[in-house]
């Protein structure tokens, strides 16, 4: 693993654990075994890097999906795929959901530059097709904007609350990703029934 790589796999970590007026530079060079200089050569400064780090989380999460949405595949398949690749993005990044949310509640405006400079474009062809299952009688008159915000808070709310739910349920790490992993049809199936006619 080279420098760069190593900086940016220690700071995710960090701000994902600390967020931003956590995270300490002098912590994320001394866990990435450089020194601080080494690590402002990199990244000039921790805004910079925490930018880097947000914007590749987002790009990942965000961009691969919508850029997904906007295929020639037929509805039901796109819906089934989208929720499913959605949930394993979240599975294999447990800690962005919480991280996300407490950027938002701590500087809006950061995230939200970071958010439009990540994803581009909406996922407007998506968006025509739900229109167009809709005048064909396929599905109920829904805005298309209701099914995305229903299919996004479904499956990132059980990672941001996964402190309650698994000691409500009584469930350790495996049994709580096994239970993520049969969310990526239930998502499916609940959605599709909410808007089936």
């Amino acid at each position: 693993m080279g420098t760069e790589e190593k900086i940016l796999t220690t700071a995710r970590f960090i701000f994902h654990r600390s967020g931003f007026h956590g995270a300490r530079m002098q912590e994320i060079a001394d866990k990435a075994g450089i020194n601080k200089a080494l690590l402002h050569y990199y990244f000039r400064s921790k805004d910079k890097l925490f930018h880097e780090i947000i914007k590749n989380d987002l790009s990942g999460l965000i961009a691969n999906n919508l850029n997904y949405l906007e295929g020639d595949v037929p509805f039901e398949k796109k819906l089934k795929t989208f929720i499913a690749n959605y949930i394993q993005n979240l599975i294999e990044n447990p800690h962005l959901p919480a991280f996300v949310i407490h950027e938002i509640n701590h500087n809006t405006e950061r995230l939200v530059e970071i958010f439009k400079s990540s994803a581009k474009t909406l996922p407007s062809k998506f968006i025509e097709q739900i229109k167009k299952e809709i005048k064909l009688g396929n599905i109920k008159k829904i805005k298309p904007e209701h099914i995305l915000m229903n299919i996004i808070s479904l499956s990132v709310f059980p990672f941001m609350a996964k402190p309650i739910f698994s000691t409500m349920l009584d469930l350790d790490d495996k049994a709580y990703t096994k239970i993520m992993i049969e969310r990526k049809h239930i998502v499916f199936e609940s959605i599709l029934n909410g808007i089936r006619q």
